[in-house]
């Protein structure tokens, strides 16, 4: 091959590159804007995605919370409900209590109209000089026990009365027992006496010569002072 021809062949190889790399060019451009608009599509689509799982999110949240609200609107509406109810059950309560106090001083009232008052008393100038222990038995049961000093001692001597018992009773026979105790022993005395109603009655126990000597009487009315 002579030297133009060698010539021609490489101009014409150097054109072909040039051809080719130019048009190589334009394919590379394409092909990498093909892969960035993939590539958004895919950053879009992830976007999307989760926007809707936050959407998702967000009402279950506002669903939740309407729940709660709801559920706390009727608890409170049935806290108030038990709250009126109390109030209505304490007040009730109390006008039933009050019914009673009202029912239970009629009663007493009605029972006291009919009933006699008997009261127990003690007397004695010649009582013992020292402390004295009186037990009074009213039907059986012993109902008090008093102990005299040596000052209220002398009162009595002195002629002053010591209430030993008082007491609204059934108008009917009643015995009365009293024991007097002091240093020098003990003496016992009984008697047996018939209240009335709306009436007072006094048995008053006098010490004399180292006896108890009984003394009953009656007054109208249920106020004896």
């Amino acid at each position: 091959m002579s030297r133009r021809a060698l010539l021609l062949v490489v101009g014409a190889l150097s054109l072909l590159s040039r051809s080719g790399i130019a048009q190589a060019r334009p394919t590379t451009g394409a092909d990498s804007s093909t892969r960035s608009l993939r590539a958004l599509q895919q950053q879009l689509e992830a976007i999307r995605r989760e926007r809707l799982e936050l959407e998702s999110q967000a009402e279950k949240q506002v669903a939740v919370g309407i729940a709660e609200r709801t559920t706390t609107l009727q608890m409170s509406s049935e806290a108030g409900s038990l709250q009126r109810l109390e109030r209505l059950l304490d007040s009730a309560e109390t006008r039933l209590r009050v019914q009673r106090d009202r029912i239970r001083l009629l009663n007493d009232a009605a029972r006291l109209s009919e009933a006699a008052m008997l009261v127990v008393l003690l007397r004695g100038d010649s009582l013992p000089a020292g402390d004295v222990s009186v037990q009074v038995t009213v039907d059986g049961a012993a109902e008090r026990t008093i102990r005299i000093d040596a000052a209220q001692s002398r009162s009595v001597r002195a002629g002053a009365a010591v209430e030993l018992f008082r007491r609204a009773t059934v108008p009917d026979a009643h015995a009365v027992t009293v024991a007097l105790t002091t240093r020098s022993g003990a003496i016992t005395e009984r008697t047996t006496l018939r209240t009335a109603a709306r009436q007072v009655v006094y048995v008053e126990f006098a010490w004399r010569e180292g006896r108890l000597i009984p003394t009953s009487w009656s007054s109208a009315g249920t106020t004896p002072f």
